[in-house]
């Protein structure tokens, strides 16, 4: 077991030559037909964000240790934040687009929307898609894998302008459960402020736990910090900051070679005792317990 996790770019998947996998550059890769995911096997962090479309069968894997299983017309949703492993042996097929963060910055893709359809697929990786949906969804993933490779003059903007329909597509599915629920749009400029704060709060993978840091970082007290956050998501910026380290050292603890000591350094506690209940208080049983429960002992 390593000690750290794999990171798959595109260049990697690129590199490796799949049948019926194209790739733009560093900044997309599509399959319209896709039956394995061996290369997703073990636990990876993927450098981008991932639309994977199950067409047919059934898939099963864990979303940053949340087990989930697709079956036709689950549409999966993975940032590069996020954690994946593929665990099924059952026969399927899928379609799937992988963007990267910088592709989807340059589309300038519609930053409220975004952050709405962030917070819903941090709750749930899934959306389970209409038979219409599904259907259009698919037909747009199919014209960008024709497009991908297409060396005729503007073949580039086709596929920009194919992406950014393809974003909105499942944005709207993602709203359509959200106003079954009834929850109303959020203020723009919370919502800036919110996709700003998760990106900071990402980048220090839970090593940094005080909301005034991140505050700080971006030029706001801690009140309106925590306010906004509030606005948008409905939760704390501490919730989110907390979340943050408890996935990491879930994470940790499940797929790394690390001792527990060695975790409570990685992750910034003045100590193990201080990890081992702050780990306690929010997960519930402390983090040997947590590991052992995955059939690993530390030394």
């Amino acid at each position: 077991m390593s000690d750290t996790l794999d990171n798959i770019s595109i260049a990697k998947i690129r590199d490796l030559n799949f049948a019926g996998v194209k790739t733009l550059g560093e900044d997309l890769v599509v399959t319209s037909k896709i039956d394995h995911l061996n290369i997703f096997k073990e636990p990876c962090r993927i450098n981008g964000i991932v639309v994977f479309l199950c067409t047919s069968g059934s898939v099963s894997c864990n979303v940053n240790l949340r087990p989930y299983v697709l079956t036709k017309g689950d549409l999966l949703i993975n940032f590069s934040s996020s954690t994946i492993q593929a665990i099924t042996d059952v026969p399927f097929e899928a379609s799937a687009v992988l963007v990267s963060n910088a592709y989807l910055n340059k589309l300038s893709m519609d930053l409220g929307q975004r952050m709405k359809f962030y917070i819903d697929i941090r709750e749930n990786a899934i959306i389970h898609l209409s038979e219409q949906d599904r259907e259009d969804i698919c037909d747009v993933i199919n014209l960008i894998y024709n497009c991908a490779d297409d060396e005729r003059e503007g073949s580039d903007a086709v596929v920009d302008g194919l992406i950014q329909l393809l974003g909105k597509m499942i944005v709207r599915a993602a709203q359509a459960d959200a106003k079954k629920d009834g929850i109303a749009r959020k203020p723009i400029r919370a919502e800036q402020i919110f996709e700003r704060f998760m990106e900071i709060v990402t980048s220090y993978k839970g090593t940094q736990r005080n909301t005034a840091f991140y505050a700080n970082a971006m030029g706001f007290t801690p009140n309106y910090l925590s306010n906004m956050v509030k606005l948008c998501s409905g939760r704390s910026a501490a919730e989110w900051i907390n979340e943050s380290t408890i996935s990491e050292a879930k994470v940790m603890l499940r797929y790394s070679g690390l001792s527990v000591q060695q975790i409570s350094v990685a992750l910034n506690f003045t100590s193990q005792s201080a990890f081992g209940k702050f780990f306690k208080q929010h997960v519930g049983i402390n983090p040997n317990h947590f590991r052992r429960g995955w059939g690993r002992t530390d030394d």
